[in-house]
């Protein structure tokens, strides 16, 4: 959706609460609100430049792409970091480091049955490579996961 141009433009560096309001036919269906904090255009560039510096190193697709989770998540980017390890992942990467970052991400969003599948799939990659710290902390991400599944829903 779109940023109303009749609205005066969000200004860097502060917290703002938008409110949704979803109408049919001039009766109000639904609403919901989020709270945003928009950084300020320095640190914007100072995460500009150091994603343009991990570009310039050279590195493999997923080790960049992990470089780079460490300076999004740094600033609560998620839908940074997930563009990029999907990225690395749509091209065929068979790294279970990568699936469970993912699959971390996801959990911290909120994101419970995206970070399962991600944690699924890095234990099936892990099955044909001995990374033994790894398969740890994918079976602990499908611990909590199943934890979180168990928790009742109301009262």
């Amino acid at each position: 959706m779109a940023y109303p141009l009749e609205e005066k433009a969000l200004l860097s560096g502060q917290t703002c609460k938008i409110s949704i309001f979803a109408y049919k036919n001039e009766n109000l269906m639904g609403a919901d609100q989020s709270v945003v904090y928009l950084l300020p255009e320095d640190e914007v560039k100072r995460i500009l430049d150091t994603v343009e510096q991990i570009n310039q190193l050279e590195l493999s697709p997923d080790e960049a792409a992990l470089d780079m989770d460490t300076v999004f998540i740094s600033r609560n980017l998620f839908d940074e970091t997930f563009e990029k390890l999907n990225n690395v992942i749509a091209s065929g990467t068979r790294n279970p480091t990568i699936y469970r970052v993912l699959g971390d991400r996801y959990f911290q969003a909120g994101v419970l049955d995206k970070a399962q599948r991600q944690y699924l799939k890095a234990s099936e990659l892990l099955k044909t490579n001995n990374n033994p710290t790894e398969l740890k902390n994918v079976q602990e991400g499908l611990k909590v996961i199943n934890y979180y599944n168990q928790l009742p829903t109301s009262r």
